[in-house]
């Protein structure tokens, strides 16, 4: 009962498939059903920033050898930051875009029209809807507003749309995926591990696409830590299916790193450490752990 405590399975579900890779002497990846553990190719984001930062992080990506992106939409500069995009990532790039709830259905359909003009394959999110409000213990109820009528507005908007609609914040456990077939209101699933629940009810998600033909991505949170980094990066490499995967921001976001032997990411690739260990493979190194934490909370069982 209550809200979707995501995140919080997400942790135990992570930590308990980590276990059990590691008692029967597997990678983590090999114990998600992996066949290949070769490198992986990532995608990055681009936000809404001005002309200068997006282009020099633009330069960044170029440098590391990304070619696949998002790019985040949602104003009066979308189509200038298009051509930017364009013009120095060239016409091979491939982009999608995520307006994160900005637009009414005339406005989407709009701006629809334009993004194809310049080659966006897909758009995540372009509806608005209605904002989640917290319960009594301060959690967002994110379930509660996502009524029939929000299903019913991409399913109009997807008759409509030239191009991909790809569920994010519409997406955040099983009972939200039912609603989507239901109302047949998107074309991709974008699935986070800690959204969606950990790998157990990910890999719900991406079978039930794949018997209602609907295609999916592995997206991440902002500012993962390593260790989910890595879990994704394992679970990718289980569901090679995936149309992009995304990750490894705390490359740029944290200052330092609190885990050893973690996949590396390298010319937009992330490779697994060799050799091989089982579970997920890291070492934690507690006192960098602590030299990074503000808070502390412990819990003990009866």
């Amino acid at each position: 009962a209550g809200p979707f405590p995501s995140c919080a399975l997400c942790a135990l579900d992570t930590a308990a498939a980590d276990l059990w890779a590691q008692q029967v002497e597997q990678p983590l990846a090999r114990w998600c059903g992996a066949q290949s553990l070769a490198p992986l190719t990532y995608s990055a984001s681009i936000g809404m920033s001005g002309s200068r930062k997006m282009k020099a992080l633009m330069w960044l990506y170029r440098r590391l050898g990304i070619r696949h992106f998002k790019l985040k939409v949602g104003d009066e500069l979308d189509e200038q930051r298009l051509r930017l995009f364009r013009d120095k990532m060239g016409s091979e790039a491939r982009v999608f875009v995520d307006a994160n709830g900005a637009w009414d259905r005339a406005t989407a359909v709009r701006k629809i029209e334009m993004f194809q003009k310049w080659d966006v394959w897909a758009v995540e999110e372009p509806l608005q809807w209605r904002r989640a409000v917290p319960t009594q213990s301060g959690q967002m109820d994110r379930l509660a507003a996502l009524d029939d009528d929000h299903y019913q507005d991409y399913a109009w908007l997807r008759k409509r749309a030239t191009i991909p609609l790809i569920a994010d914040e519409s997406l955040i456990c099983a009972t939200s995926l039912a609603r989507i077939l239901q109302f047949a209101a998107f074309d991709i699933l974008n699935l986070r591990l800690s959204k969606c629940g950990g790998p157990l009810l990910t890999s719900h998600m991406a079978g039930t696409a794949a018997r209602n033909e609907l295609q999916f991505a592995l997206g991440a949170m902002v500012g993962e830590t390593p260790i989910l980094a890595t879990a994704g990066a394992h679970f990718a490499a289980a569901h090679r299916e995936h149309l992009y995967v995304q990750g490894y921001s705390h490359r740029l976001l944290h200052a330092r790193s609190f885990v050893t032997n973690a996949p590396r990411f390298r010319r937009s690739q992330v490779s697994f450490a060799a050799p091989l260990e089982s579970g997920a493979g890291l070492r934690l190194d507690v006192r960098k752990l602590d030299a990074i934490t503000q808070a502390k909370k412990r819990i003990l069982s009866r």
